[in-house]
């Protein structure tokens, strides 16, 4: 699979919880290219190849397909996919 999803970490110390996470080679909404970061007014799906890739995905966690504003998706409407300046396909808000 060439689908990425970030690590993160909580961490508890001394009374003190901190969420870790890696910095990720994604520049907001320029590097979208899937999903949506207005809310739901506008889905990004313009790479066919990454929307099998995220229904073959969603088939594996038993995901039904639903519809959203006229598209076919197994993954909740928020989740995002982001171009990273490496090339790979990273996987927000799952």
């Amino acid at each position: 699979s060439s689908l990425c999803v970030p690590l993160q970490s909580v961490v508890d110390l001394m009374g003190h919880r901190v969420v870790a996470s890696c910095v990720l080679p994604i520049e907001g909404s320029y590097s979208l290219i899937y999903g949506t970061c207005d809310g739901g007014e506008t889905m990004r799906n313009d790479i066919p190849t990454l929307a099998a890739e995220l229904d073959r995905a969603g088939a594996r966690w038993n995901l039904a397909v639903h519809r959203f504003k006229g598209m076919a998706m197994r993954l909740p409407a928020h989740t995002q996919v982001h171009q990273g300046g490496d090339g790979r396909w990273y996987v927000l808000g799952l």
